[in-house]
C-alpha cells in the first residue's frame, strides 16, 4: 500500500527544525565523508522533501544543512557528466574516466578545492534520518518509491522529535 505524503509530515518537521534552530549553524560535515551515501541523500533529499518544503512555502536558509551551498560535494558532483554513454568526464578539467569511482578518485586528488566556501556539511551523516541506505539497498540508485516503502519507525523517537518540532516551529 503506498504511503501518502502525510504521514511522514514529522520526518518534515524534523528537517525544517535542523533548517530552522541554532543547531543548524553547526558544522555537520565530517573529515572522512562517503560519496556515494552523500548521492544518496541528495537524490532523497531533492526528489522528495525540496517538494514538501516548496509546497509548504518554505524557502532554506544558508544555515540549513541540507541548503545546496552547504553540501561538500554538491560542486564537484555537479561537475561530472556522463559522457559518450559509457564514460564519465571531469567539468573541471575535461579529463574522461572509464567509471564512476575513477572520476570520483580524480575528483578527491586533483579537485578537493572546488566547493563552495561554507560547503561544510556532509550529506551522509544525514542518511540515516533520509533512510538512505533502505532506498539504495531496495532500489540501487534510483528512488522512486521512496513514499511507498518506508524503514520501520521507533513510535517514542517520533513523538518525542514530533514535540521537539512543534516547539521550534
Amino acid at each position: 500500500m503506498p504511503v501518502t505524503p502525510h504521514k511522514h509530515a514529522w520526518q518534515f518537521l524534523v528537517l525544517l527544525a535542523l533548517c530552522s534552530g541554532p543547531a543548524a549553524s553547526e558544522d555537520i560535515g565530517t573529515n572522512i565523508c562517503d560519496r556515494e551515501r552523500s548521492r544518496a541523500a541528495r537524490a532523497v533529499f531533492r526528489q522528495h522533501v525540496l517538494p514538501m518544503t516548496a509546497k509548504a512555502d518554505h524557502q532554506l536558509t544558508e544555515q540549513c544543512p541540507f541548503h545546496p551551498l552547504r553540501d561538500m560535494y554538491g560542486m564537484q558532483d555537479a561537475a561530472r557528466h556522463k559522457h559518450r554513454g559509457v564514460q564519465w568526464k571531469c567539468g573541471f578539467c575535461d579529463k574522461t574516466f572509464r567509471t564512476q569511482a575513477f572520476l570520483d578518485q580524480h575528483m578527491d586528488k586533483n579537485h578537493q578545492n572546488e566547493k563552495h566556501p561554507s560547503a561544510d556539511v556532509c550529506l551522509a551523516d544525514l542518511c540515516d534520518m533520509l533512510h538512505c541506505d533502505h532506498f539504495v539497498q531496495g532500489h540501487g540508485s534510483s528512488f522512486k518509491s521512496f513514499q511507498q516503502r518506508t524503514a520501520p519507525c521507533r513510535p517514542k523517537l517520533k513523538g518525542q522529535l514530533q514535540h521537539h518540532c512543534q516547539s521550534t516551529l
